[in-house]
């Protein structure tokens, strides 16, 4: 014995389905489609302030450290990551290197000591000054870009709104009108 519909035979254990379940079905796609296409806005939204902090930032740590810090102390910080690196990966301590001061004169150092070396750690204190600095301006500089973007999107919004909602405010006055 098949069923007239499906050519299939019936089921006992799955219940006969309702001539309007097709439109429950899509009409729950189409409200998960408008769901997920409301938290892709959404999180799109939230990112655009911060690319524009990180933008800004960038910028921002860029032109501070290149007016802020002599090329000494550039090295020295890299010479601080480099040693930091180095001892990540498991590297010997003890591993001498040439390090050059600010004076000119070339030291050799184990890798593990340039850290606390104290030409490298006022280098360094002064790159974490240009850096919480940078961080500060990069707020500054970015909140009332931020409020800009967030205005022009109210306004792109409530131009959509009120381009959408124009033919039913068409119609109803059509409708109401006397004849």
């Amino acid at each position: 014995m098949t069923s007239a519909s499906t050519g299939r035979p019936p089921s006992s254990s799955t219940p006969p389905r309702a001539a309007g379940s097709r439109v429950t079905l899509a009409t729950s796609r189409a409200a998960l489609e408008l769901l997920s296409s409301q938290y892709k806005m959404a999180w799109a939204a939230t990112l655009v302030p911060l690319w524009i902090w990180l933008g800004s930032f960038i910028v921002l740590f860029n032109i501070m450290v290149w007016l802020g810090l002599a090329e000494h102390e550039f090295q020295l910080d890299l010479m601080k990551l480099y040693s930091a690196v180095w001892t990540w990966v498991g590297g010997d301590r003890f591993h001498l290197i040439n390090l050059t001061l600010p004076n000119g004169t070339v030291t050799k150092v184990p890798i593990g000591y340039v850290p606390y070396e104290p030409h490298v750690v006022h280098a360094w204190h002064q790159t974490v000054k240009i850096f919480l600095s940078t961080l500060v301006m990069a707020t500054a500089v970015a909140a009332p870009l931020i409020e800009l973007v967030h205005h022009l999107g109210e306004q792109a919004r409530t131009r959509r709104f009120d381009r959408a909602t124009q033919p039913w405010i068409d119609a109803r006055r059509a409708r109401s009108a006397p004849r």
